[in-house]
């Protein structure tokens, strides 16, 4: 029964009823005994959602009226805490460190959350200390810890001293760093003793204290997480059935793991309403943890916990973000939902308006006058069209052509004064959630996603351009420069240089990948401040040799000026790879097979039940725990968790990678039969080695007989000059480390770019008008 369930219920490989029914045929024609009907299959799948730690499907009537149906975030997230192939990985706190940045607990959007957004205790022993409450060091000194964050790998917290004076405790204003191994006594112990009297002075932050997070929580632990929504289609036809889907990543897991299948989540789908509906529902579930966290079990320390959810960041593609942001989209005049550079055509070819390209509520009230066309010249003048008010001032207008109608004798103030009221009669904000999100901002917190705006943008223009311009022996030439390039030390699958010299205009994402590897996909940043100068000088050259070959295209195309915006993020947000959306690209032909084999007669309904089932099979074969009859957690039998390790082709369809066990200075010895044969050179007499394989790199990187590598050493003879292509594909962060920055620092293409910017907005004005003439 469990390899017929595990069959059913691999993510990346889908099946059908009809053929469960030919599986179940054949083996009963084989032999087998005891075969289940399709019916008893499915009888125990259901039972096993219910009592094994499934994910429930809950039915949402949004404020549109539409019906929806979620899968339960809190219990998705409560599954990684009893998963133990999950659990071990999770990063609770913000880290401060002063070397490379690979993860996005260092950057600066999770550090400058208000704390009451982060995980608001730590647990010493027994006892737990809560942020903006009363503590005593082993040193006999007061401290209120403000934020607790992890210091160069030890658990710290930035706090206030507090000081002993006649009238009471003193709080200093200012923060220092303390050891979370120095705290002795909590604020309850201290409560017990009499010692917390604070001064008139302090008494703000006495007013504070208790924490109520402890009346709810014993050992509360906050999650920061991250939603993505597209469009996809939901047929294998060409006729497309338009869905929208929001997925869930959890934002505590390591972001290399996250580019994995297996911790992509299905929450909801909707092939007829907004997506603004969608995280209606979804924000109220966020929301709902805030006061009432969800209980689970830790099974690393095998102890009970509660947590909250926060929502740091939407990554998604363009035309998503600038839906999420309330923005018109990259049809506007004003292109960009980071920024508000943009306007007329007169506006953005001007000097001004040219170099800025490189560098909701008042429309209700107009439609309330019955006219719809001043509301769109408004969208269009300012650039904000939000989905939901898109709705209701279709509304609104109307029930003022109504009332007018009804009414003609009714002034504009009437007409307007009783379509609020009616307008406030209905339950709801008639405009997007996330406008009013605690914490969330969706202008500054849709970071410039790569594969949309940069693969599939940028590289695909500049591809374009290249080889359409190519001779039949150009095509031929760059051919064979390609398929012969050493992809040895690339993470790039083979190279497949006819196919896409022949499919040219065709590519997708990993092509394009496999065509331009910049310092947009480092998996680590060794300095962040030499990264941000050096990404704000190629983005300038990028946009300066667009402007050479066509200055209108920045401002038509919404895609280039977004780059402008990209340090930032990198700053706000950390790595771009680490909220790159290919996954979730990835993830859609498994949610489109869930959409081809539902019954098609509620897809929203029957997709959001079947994901439930498929998280469900990842959970058990994790070895993931869920409470029994008993009260007791328990976990399926050790042979059961025995095939996830050691079936390869089940990683694969589960869409898991098995953690690499190879370190720096890891070696792979020659086959025993094959140690015999002499290396070339052959080593001195006096010396003894061993044939090997493959040796594992100081950056990770498995070098081969014949790979190239960079070795460092204190003195070198011989020559004291060589040629170095730094634009070469491999490890580029690398070579920069080991030379000196003068040789590595990219140089703008022009001194003074604005001389430059409005020499080319001139020039743009003058053939633009003749266009228009």
């Amino acid at each position: 029964m469990f390899l017929l369930d595990l069959l059913d219920n691999l993510p990346c490989l889908r099946l059908s009823e009809h053929h469960m029914e030919m599986f179940l045929w054949g083996m009963s024609e084989c032999g087998a005994q005891e075969v289940p009907s399709l019916y008893a299959l499915q009888q125990t799948q259901e039972w096993l959602r219910k009592e094994c730690g499934g994910v429930p499907t809950s039915r949402w009537e949004s404020s549109m009226g539409n019906i929806l149906y979620l899968n339960d975030i809190s219990k998705i997230i409560a599954n990684d805490y009893m998963n133990p192939q999950v659990d071990t990985l999770l990063h609770f706190y913000p880290e401060e460190m002063d070397g490379p940045v690979s993860e996005s607990w260092p950057t600066k959007r999770i550090k400058e959350m208000p704390p009451d957004q982060l995980t608001p205790m730590h647990r010493k022993g027994l006892k737990d200390f809560y942020v903006n409450k009363l503590a005593e060091l082993e040193s006999g000194e007061y401290v209120i810890p403000h934020m607790w964050i992890v210091h160069k790998k030890r658990m710290c917290a930035d706090a206030h001293r507090v000081y002993v004076a006649a009238d009471g405790l003193v709080v200093d204003q200012g923060l220092v760093t303390i050891d979370a191994e120095d705290l002795l006594l909590n604020y309850l112990d201290l409560v017990d003793e009499g010692r917390v009297i604070f001064a008139p002075g302090s008494q703000s932050y006495a007013n504070a204290m208790p924490n109520p997070l402890r009346a709810i929580a014993d050992g509360d632990e906050l999650y920061f997480r991250f939603l993505w929504a597209d469009d996809v289609g939901g047929n294998i036809t060409k006729l497309i059935n338009a869905h929208k889907n929001i997925y869930l990543a959890h934002a505590n897991v390591p972001g290399c793991l996250l580019q994995q299948e297996y911790f992509v989540r299905f929450v909801a789908t909707t092939p007829h309403g907004t997506m603004a509906e969608q995280f209606e529902a979804v924000l109220a579930m966020v929301q709902k943890t805030l006061s009432d966290p969800p209980h689970t079990y830790n099974a690393h320390s095998h102890q009970f916990c509660k947590f909250q959810l926060a929502v740091p960041r939407l990554p998604a593609d363009n035309p998503q973000q600038s839906e999420e942001a309330s923005h018109i989209g990259p049809s506007g005049n004003c292109k960009c939902q980071h920024c508000t550079v943009g306007g007329p055509a007169a506006t953005r070819e001007s000097d001004d308006g040219y170099h800025a390209l490189h560098e909701t509520e008042q429309q209700l009230w107009m439609a309330a006058e019955g006219k719809p066309a001043p509301v769109s010249a408004m969208q269009t003048a300012t650039g904000v069209k939000d989905c939901v008010a898109q709705i209701w001032i279709g509304r609104v207008s109307s029930q003022a052509k109504k009332l007018k109608k009804e009414n003609p004798s009714w002034t504009l103030t009437q007409v307007q004064g009783t379509v609020k009221a009616w307008l406030d009669a209905h339950p709801g904000n008639p405009w997007s959630t996330l406008l009013s999100f605690p914490g969330l901002d969706p202008h500054k917190d849709t970071p410039v996603e790569i594969l949309h705006t940069i693969l599939l943008g940028l590289i695909k223009y500049v591809w374009h351009n290249l080889h359409t311009s190519w001779t039949d022996s150009q095509h031929e030439l760059f051919i064979a420069h390609l398929q012969g390039t050493n992809i040895d030390g690339l993470s790039v699958p083979p190279i497949w240089a006819e196919y896409m010299s022949q499919y040219r205009n065709s590519l997708i994402s990993k092509h394009f990948k496999a065509l331009m590897q910049t310092m947009l996909w480092y998996h680590v940043i060794p300095d962040m401040a030499e990264y941000l100068a050096n990404l704000r000088v190629l983005i300038g050259n990028v946009l300066d040799a667009f402007d050479g070959v066509n200055p209108a295209r920045i401002t038509n195309n919404a895609k280039l000026h977004i780059l402008v915006h990209l340090p930032e993020d990198v700053e706000w947000f950390g790595l771009p790879i680490r909220y790159a959306t290919e996954v979730f690209e990835c993830f859609n032909h498994i949610f489109c097979m869930c959409s081809v084999l539902s019954n098609h007669h509620a897809p929203g309904r029957d997709i959001a039940r079947k994901c439930p089932s498929l998280e469900q099979m990842k959970h058990i074969m994790s070895g993931g725990f869920w409470p029994s009859n008993t009260n007791k957690w328990t976990q399926v039998s050790r042979h059961v968790r025995s095939v996830l390790h050691s079936h390869p082709i089940v990683q694969t369809h589960l869409g898991w990678v098995s953690p690499s066990k190879t370190f720096p200075g890891h070696i792979k010895l020659q086959p025993f039969k094959n140690a015999h044969a002499q290396p070339d050179p052959a080593p001195p007499s006096d010396s003894t080695w061993i044939p090997g394989l493959t040796v594992v790199a100081e950056s990770e990187d498995t070098c081969h007989l014949g790979s190239w590598v960079c070795a460092q050493q204190n003195q070198h003879q011989g020559d004291t000059h060589f040629i170095l292509n730094l634009f070469a594909l491999h490890n580029a962060h690398l070579v920069c480390q080991v030379l000196p920055r003068h040789l590595t620092a990219p140089q703008p293409l022009h001194v003074d770019c604005r001389m430059y910017h409005d020499k080319v907005a001139a020039a743009l004005r003058v053939s633009q008008a003749l266009k228009r003439s």
